[in-house]
């Protein structure tokens, strides 16, 4: 019952393209976090597959615990060339993603964050870091991004 409620208060909570005033965000989410190309019926993969896709990272980070994410999309390429990479954490890895986040260059690709009161509010603290200037959060899956460049802004997105 408590994953039924808490949908229906993101569902409530978030926007889609014109509730972004962010132009990185608004590319991200139009571009990429809605590429109707890329489908699969676990919305977390998907969403794991359409960051890659949009990306292009040259490396992609899988903590041990999401191992099996990562050989599901291994036909989705990399590009050697690039220059960021991409890590993927659980909530449930608290420590290696704080870790991470004081490493603060690439995006953290992060999951579970609503699959217990627990994990949400590890969720919540990893948005309020203040190394993090861009948070965004599509119930499935959230991404954690460093551009101080970028004043510091959280996004609930229906993807």
């Amino acid at each position: 019952m408590r994953g039924v409620i808490t949908y229906i208060q993101f569902l409530w909570d978030s926007k889609n393209q014109h509730g972004i005033h962010s132009p990185f965000v608004y590319k991200l989410y139009t571009q990429g976090l809605r590429n109707k190309q890329i489908k699969n019926k676990n919305r977390t993969l998907q969403g794991l597959q359409r960051v890659i896709s949009y990306f292009k990272f040259r490396q992609i980070n899988c903590s041990d615990s999401l191992k099996h994410l990562y050989s599901i999309i291994s036909d989705v390429k990399t590009d050697p060339s690039a220059e960021g990479q991409l890590h993927c954490y659980s909530t449930k890895e608290f420590e290696i993603i704080d870790k991470a986040i004081l490493e603060g260059k690439n995006p953290i690709f992060v999951t579970d964050l609503y699959e217990s009161k627990e994990q949400t509010k590890i969720w919540n603290q990893l948005c309020e870091n203040t190394k993090i200037d861009v948070s965004i959060d599509c119930y499935h899956f959230g991404l954690l991004f460093f551009r101080p460049t970028q004043r510091k802004e959280h996004f609930k997105l229906r993807t």
